[in-house]
């Protein structure tokens, strides 16, 4: 045996070796979760701002992914006839109205239905049943309820009703922008807000996410006497492929209260998004 070549060729494998597990160890750095010592720090950075985080502070630093959508456009014929029924008055082409309803569709792909005053639409204030009742209207309308979920469940600012608001998920991620809310006083069904494009595909990129602890520190110490209820990460801001004309977003970092505002900041940059 040529034990001078197989000398070279252990040491090329070991140099070869050391190599990949250096870019893993690189990777994993990089993409590694931020120390529980630094989310400790940022939760007292924040104290002296007088801001509470009673929830958990993710530690996410890793890759951000872009989520591709279809334009869809909705059936008008079946969301006026399922809100406004017969005999309604057709303002334009985009509005409709009857008696103290009125149904606007801002776009091709969302609609906002409002009640001014009693409609005989027995809904519930019940959280447990509001999502039964919305399953079945969404029968009527013709409206994807199964690609939303539960978000929060609120009493309405008036004091008077609850407001149910789903969002849109697509693989285990929330879509933000894909959203319903439905606005219930004295168990009549009062408005409902829709829009939603459906997503196709998710894609990683080679960009990774800033950590909601920067984002905290720099950005949510300007809002001094807040209470944070929740923070979590979801699609966010459509955007257009110049070239392929594909609509896409990336991801974001959602910054809850328990006044119910909501901060969005994009999670590659850190600028705020409305």
């Amino acid at each position: 045996m040529d034990w001078k070549r197989a000398k070279l060729i252990l040491i090329f494998v070991f140099i070869a070796l050391n190599i990949v597990l250096g870019v893993v160890l690189y990777r994993n750095i990089k993409g590694g979760e931020v120390s529980q010592e630094t989310i400790k720090n940022t939760r007292s950075i924040l104290e002296q701002n007088d801001i509470i985080v009673e929830c958990l502070i993710p530690t996410y630093t890793g890759k951000d992914y872009i989520l591709q959508y279809q334009e869809t456009v909705l059936d008008k014929s079946k969301i006026v006839g399922g809100l406004l029924g017969k005999d309604y008055t057709k303002i334009n082409d985009n509005t409709y109205e009857k008696d103290t309803q009125r149904l606007v569709f801002p776009s091709n792909c969302s609609f906002e239905y409002s009640d001014s005053g009693k409609n005989n639409k027995v809904f519930t204030e019940s959280k447990n049943e509001v999502g039964a009742k919305l399953k079945e209207l969404a029968k009527k309308l013709d409206i994807p309820i199964g690609e939303f979920q539960l978000d929060s469940f609120n009493t309405l600012v008036s004091g008077e009703g609850s407001r149910a608001v789903y969002k849109g998920v697509y693989d285990g991620y929330s879509v933000f922008d894909n959203y319903i809310e439905v606005d219930i006083e004295k168990s009549r069904l009062k408005g409902i807000k829709y829009a939603y494009k459906k997503p196709v595909n998710i894609t990683s990129r080679d960009i990774n996410v800033i950590p909601v602890y920067q984002i905290l520190i720099s950005k949510i110490s300007n809002y001094p006497g807040i209470k944070i209820s929740d923070i979590d990460m979801g699609f966010k801001g459509f955007n257009v492929d110049k070239d392929t004309k594909t609509l896409y977003e990336g991801l974001s970092w959602r910054i809850k209260t328990f006044s119910g505002t909501e901060y969005f900041f994009n999670a590659t940059n850190g600028e705020s998004m409305e």
